[in-house]
């Protein structure tokens, strides 16, 4: 049955981590799907969920139309200061439909109240851009991404507007949460740092869109 454009509830990004269609993202941006669209042509359905670290494990139901690249994750953990490069479709339609790459900093390895789940980083992000991969130079998985802190939020709390300050799940909470789903997800045993660009050009097949509808 086609798809009304009308019902699109939510958007967001996901990153492939298996040969299998298996892609990760955030929960809260499949959570109440009743369809997940992948790339604008597959449908994906929900496998897994960790709702208090805001995962999901999502599975195309068809790969048609999709080449799928898994991405590798770093083997070592991050460090406060590396460069970061955030990945995804903030404001799909808006900004316009393809792959956006903004760059940062890791500027800390905790989030709020010293939450050892997440990292925070300064690469721009926008709605949208939830669920999609943060990589290292070498093009290796640190973390998925998964919110800003809230300019209104951060007004009424403490009077001030928030610059840059980002959160993303760690690489290890993505693992081990994918782990308990069967899947495996490859190391990248010699990385090399490469260009910006060269990291967002090998991504395209590994970070899609999602579209969640009612």
């Amino acid at each position: 049955m086609p798809l009304d454009r009308e019902q699109e509830i939510s958007s967001g990004s996901a990153f492939v981590v298996s040969r299998q269609g298996h892609l990760v993202t955030n929960n809260h941006v499949v959570d109440g799907c009743a369809v997940v669209e992948i790339g604008g042509d597959g449908i994906a359905t929900v496998v897994g969920r960790d709702s208090a670290n805001d995962l999901a494990l999502i599975q195309t139901k068809t790969q048609s139309g999709l080449e799928l690249e898994p991405l590798k994750a770093r083997r070592k953990s991050i460090r406060l200061g590396e460069e970061v490069i955030a990945l995804g479709y903030p404001l799909r339609g808006v900004l316009g439909t393809g792959l956006n790459v903004t760059t940062g900093t890791i500027s800390a390895l905790s989030g709020i109240g010293n939450d050892s789940a997440l990292l925070q980083f300064t690469a721009a992000i926008q709605p949208g851009n939830s669920g999609g991969p943060l990589l290292d130079r070498s093009g290796a998985m640190v973390g998925v991404v998964t919110s800003s802190l809230s300019d209104v939020g951060a007004l009424e709390i403490a009077g001030f507007v928030p610059q840059g300050i980002n959160f993303a799940i760690r690489k290890e909470m993505a693992i081990a949460f994918l782990e308990i789903h069967g899947v495996s997800v490859e190391v990248m045993e010699e990385p090399v740092n490469m260009t910006v660009a060269d990291v967002a050009e090998r991504a395209q097949k590994s970070v899609l869109p999602i579209t969640c509808r009612y």
